[in-house]
C-alpha cells in the first residue's frame, strides 16, 4: 500500500512539473496595445490588442477577437484568430484590416511604449503604443 502512495505521489510530482513546464513564457510584448494604425491609416480610438500566456485578444472598436500567438526572438505567428461578427459600418474596413495583418505579420520591433508589426522589416502593418 505505501509503495502504492508513493508511486502516486511520484505520478502526481511528474505531471506537476510537466504541466509547468508546458504553460507559455511571458513575451517581451505581453501586455495591453492600443492600435494606432493599420497599414498606414489612422485607427479611431477602441481598436486595442492584449497579449498574455500565449493568447492574444482584443477589439477593433466594434467586434472582438481572440487567438493563440508565439513570439521568438522578433518573430511573430499568430492564428488562427476567432472573431464576433458584429456589422458596424463606420469600422468594417478597420476589422477586416486588423485580422488579416494580424495573422500575416512575421517580425515585429517594441521600443518602449511602441509595437510596430510587419510581415517583412519596413513595411508597417500595425502599429500600437502603451
Amino acid at each position: 500500500m505505501r509503495t502504492l502512495f508513493r508511486y502516486i505521489a511520484l505520478l502526481y510530482s511528474v505531471s506537476l512539473a510537466v504541466a509547468s513546464s508546458a504553460l507559455a513564457e511571458p513575451s517581451v510584448i505581453d501586455g495591453q496595445w492600443r492600435l494606432v494604425s493599420a497599414l498606414g491609416v489612422k485607427v479611431p480610438d477602441g481598436a486595442s490588442l492584449t497579449f498574455a500566456d500565449g493568447k492574444l485578444s482584443g477589439s477593433t472598436g466594434c467586434n472582438r477577437f481572440f487567438g493563440p500567438f508565439v513570439v521568438k526572438d522578433k518573430s511573430f505567428k499568430s492564428g488562427p484568430i476567432s472573431a464576433t461578427r458584429i456589422y458596424c459600418h463606420e469600422r468594417r474596413h478597420i476589422d477586416r484590416t486588423v485580422l488579416v495583418a494580424l495573422e500575416t505579420v512575421t517580425v515585429f520591433e517594441q521600443t518602449g511604449d511602441r509595437l510596430v508589426m510587419h510581415y517583412e522589416p519596413g513595411d508597417k502593418m500595425l502599429e500600437f503604443t502603451k
